[in-house]
């Protein structure tokens, strides 16, 4: 279905409400009467995000509303968690981390994933540890595997969402981004020459961006 189908083609005098609006859904099915904010399971039209005198202006409203402040509590979480970081590390707690962090590249990859897999967001993990590389608690060379780590982790999310779904091509997705993730690993990641390319890119655009 698409919206087209759901929002209302005609609406009598009265208002946008249950009985004057019909959608072209309930206009095609026989004996519906229902509209687009009606609910009549047995015709199998049943839009229960909906309210009566919502239009699709309304709706369009509140998802804009809804996006912009998710984004902003993102923004502002993100910032305050770099912020409480950069002023708790320091002494014992930077040898302790520049220590755990100083292990093998596929051990690295295995943490960034854990983690990530534990807090269901790449984004925070790579936002944690960004900090720490910036006080050069933990070298670009082991932060490149925990952020290839923290990426391939951020799969088990689609993974759990598609057993959600009772369709094959929600699953299809949900591997396709889990072998897109292993492929560019494979590419970038266990011959050297090619893990120096990323890195020295990197190395350039900081670089950029600092002048």
């Amino acid at each position: 279905m698409q919206c087209a189908d759901y929002y209302p083609t005609k609406c009598m005098a009265g208002g946008a409400t249950y009985e004057n609006c019909q959608s072209k859904a309930a206009v095609a099915a026989v004996n519906a009467t229902v509209g687009l904010i009606g609910c009549d399971k047995k015709a199998g039209y049943c839009p229960v995000f909906f309210q009566e005198g919502a239009d699709q202006g309304d709706d369009e409203a509140a998802g804009w509303v809804c996006f912009i402040i998710s984004i902003i509590f993102l923004v502002v979480c993100l910032f305050g968690l770099v912020k409480v970081l950069s002023s708790l590390l320091g002494g014992v707690s930077a040898k302790i981390i520049t220590k755990a962090t100083n292990v093998p590249g596929i051990v690295s990859m295995a943490i960034g994933a854990g983690i990530t897999i534990l807090v269901q967001s790449s984004s925070i993990t790579t936002s944690v540890l960004t900090p720490l590389a910036g006080m050069d608690l933990i070298k670009l060379e082991q932060m490149y595997p925990l952020t290839l780590g923290a990426n391939l982790g951020t799969t088990v999310t689609a993974l759990l969402a598609s057993m959600v779904s009772d369709k094959v091509e929600a699953l299809q997705i949900a591997l396709a981004h889990l072998f897109f993730n292993i492929s560019g690993i494979l590419i970038w990641y266990p011959i050297p020459f090619m893990r120096r390319i990323p890195l020295k890119l990197a190395r350039w655009l900081g670089l950029m961006t600092r002048r």
